[in-house]
C-alpha cells in the first residue's frame, strides 16, 4: 500500500493523454487558418467523379448498381449455400 500509495486518499488524477492530443490538434488547427475566409481560395480537385475531401465516394450508388446487375447477389449466394 505504501509502495503504491494506495493508503494516501486525495491524490489529484493526471490529465488523460487525450486530452493534450486534442489540444495539440486545436492548436495546429488554429495556426493554420484552414477555417477562416480568403478571397480566391478554392479547393483543387483533380474531376467532378474522384473523392475530395468536400466530395466523398458515392457509394451508395455504386452497391446499388451492383445489385441491379445480379452479380453481388449471385456472389453471396454461391458463398454461403451449403450442400447438404
Amino acid at each position: 500500500e505504501y509502495e503504491f500509495k494506495t493508503r494516501v486518499h486525495g491524490r489529484k488524477h493526471t490529465v488523460p493523454k487525450k486530452e493534450l492530443d486534442l489540444q495539440e490538434l486545436q492548436k495546429w488547427y488554429r495556426a493554420s487558418n484552414v477555417h477562416t475566409f480568403k478571397a480566391g481560395r478554392t479547393i483543387k480537385s483533380k474531376s467532378k467523379s474522384e473523392s475530395t475531401p468536400d466530395r466523398p465516394k458515392d457509394t451508395l450508388s455504386k452497391g446499388g448498381a451492383a445489385l441491379r446487375t445480379g452479380e453481388t447477389l449471385a456472389r453471396w449466394i454461391e458463398t454461403r449455400t451449403v450442400g447438404r
